[in-house]
């Protein structure tokens, strides 16, 4: 087969390799022009009214400096004077873009490549191969734009975005990353350099990767924590969100857009969290009696949000199940308006404690000590307290028991008295102050021995003292005789 060289510089027949020559220049894809040395059009190709919009006469005696965006005309004159003094061999270096108008008004971006041929007597001017790149700047602006989106993006979290794709082999590639030095202490080129991989510390993210990549593929968004070191030693806790995307026209996922931010601090809070409410949680459920914790408007009207195991024990039923009820049918109605009226004092960050009756989910009734302490937020704002409950129906049971007891003995007609072990006076009643004339409360205090009595009582007492060892059950009656 014979070469094109030789097809083109056929000696055997100039005139078809000349033919041949401007058929290759007339139906060629990119545009070919010759300017003299004042840059005016000698020569355009047809390619100039697909790519341009021109008829080859409307250019022909024009020159370049027309068609030229202002703002490049510099770049364009001072890349002409360079090739006016290039050679022929050095037609790489004169290679430049610049816009050029079309015929319609708009603008092109064009890529040329020219060399020197103004001593080429067959030429006489510059020749330029140039080829519309409108295409790949409008790409190349979107996908600036696109990274401007990315940077203001990992500004904004105060973070790292990154891409990656999928490989031939199936493996993710980082493609790029923007923001590695507030998240990994270096710079891009570095974390491009060194990957991911580098910066976690232990092992575990080769199982958890595969779970993840699993879930990239079903097209789901993926976060998860990791702990890194970062390029300087320190070792952080970082968040990672990643979103699986298909190429445009496919939908296949094919890459990966993501985020990575700092949460240390945030972790650290977290953690601090969930140890203290563990702590709150542990001392409630040792407490006493139970814990709740309740919101409170301004109306003071009230929802429990959290109970320790005690509420359900005590009510029968739940925190849920109360608030779904609503605490008046728990509260004598008596007592409604005090309760809206103390929770309203807890608002103004007033502590209230009381005491009072309470039905249970299966109908019984129970007494209980109440004191509830409002959590004041950062803010000064009461909308929540904490309430302690104790039950203290049993003591109310014995106080009413020692209430009838004392009623009795008020009216009793005999006298009574009550004392210590060491004989000193607790308790007298109505009868016995009588007995003695003497004013009530009067002998309080007093030792049994003061009594006017014979026998001394003390005495007779310490006698029924021994005989209740030999009588037990039986009454012990004694005269005394009171002097007056």
């Amino acid at each position: 087969m014979e070469h094109p060289r030789n097809v083109l510089s056929s000696a055997d027949d100039p005139d078809r390799a000349v033919e041949r020559l401007r058929a290759l220049t007339e139906y060629s894809l990119e545009i070919i022009t010759i300017q003299d040395a004042s840059g005016t059009f000698t020569y355009v190709n047809e390619a100039v009214r697909h790519h341009l919009g021109y008829n080859v006469g409307e250019m022909i005696g024009r020159n370049a400096a027309d068609f030229v965006h202002p703002d490049d005309l510099a770049l364009m004159r001072d890349r002409f004077r360079s090739i006016t003094k290039s050679a022929r061999d050095h037609a790489d270096l004169n290679c430049f873009e610049y816009r050029f108008r079309h015929q319609d008004g708009t603008w092109c971006w064009l890529e040329s490549i020219a060399v020197n041929a103004l001593e080429n007597p067959a030429v006489l001017g510059i020749i330029a191969h140039s080829r519309d790149i409108s295409l790949r700047k409008t790409n190349e602006r979107i996908l600036a734009l696109h990274h401007a989106r990315y940077r203001t993006v990992a500004d904004l979290s105060e973070g790292a975005v990154h891409e990656y794709f999928i490989n031939a082999q199936g493996d993710y590639e980082l493609e790029w990353t923007l923001g590695a030095d507030r998240v990994y202490g270096c710079s891009d080129a570095e974390y491009r350099r060194r990957g991911w991989q580098s910066f976690v510390i232990g092992d575990g993210w080769k199982q958890e990767s595969e779970k993840r990549a699993r879930k990239y593929l079903l097209g789901e968004t993926v976060e998860f924590n990791a702990q890194i070191r970062r390029a300087d030693g320190q070792v952080r806790w970082i968040e990672v969100r990643n979103r699986p995307i298909a190429d445009p026209g496919s939908e296949k996922f094919a890459r990966l857009v993501g985020v990575a931010i700092d949460v240390t601090e945030r972790k650290h809070a977290a953690d601090a969290l969930r140890e203290s409410e563990f702590r709150y949680r542990t001392v409630a459920d040792l407490t006493s009696g139970f814990v709740y914790e309740a919101e409170v408007d301004e109306a003071g009207e009230v929802e429990i949000v959290w109970a320790s195991p005690g509420w359900d024990t005590f009510f029968g039923g739940s925190f849920e199940e109360m608030n779904r009820i609503g605490w008046r049918q728990f509260v004598n109605p008596a007592d409604h308006n005090a309760a809206i009226r103390r929770r309203q004092r807890l608002r103004t960050g007033e502590r209230t404690e009381m005491e009072l009756s309470l039905r249970t989910l299966n109908g019984g009734s129970r007494w209980v000590h109440l004191a509830n302490q409002p959590i004041v937020e950062h803010d000064g704002a009461v909308n929540r307290y904490i309430g302690v409950v104790h039950d203290i129906t049993d003591r109310k049971v014995n106080e009413e028991v020692l209430r009838s007891q004392a009623l009795a003995v008020e009216v009793m007609h005999e006298g009574v008295v009550l004392s210590d072990s060491h004989g000193v006076i607790r308790m007298t009643n109505p009868a016995l102050d009588r007995m003695f004339r003497v004013s009530p409360g009067e002998l309080i205090g007093k030792h049994l021995d003061e009594l006017p009595c014979e026998p001394p009582l003390d005495r007779r007492i310490a006698e029924f003292a021994d005989e209740a060892g030999t009588r037990i059950g039986a009454p012990l009656v004694s005269a005394l005789t009171v002097h007056g």
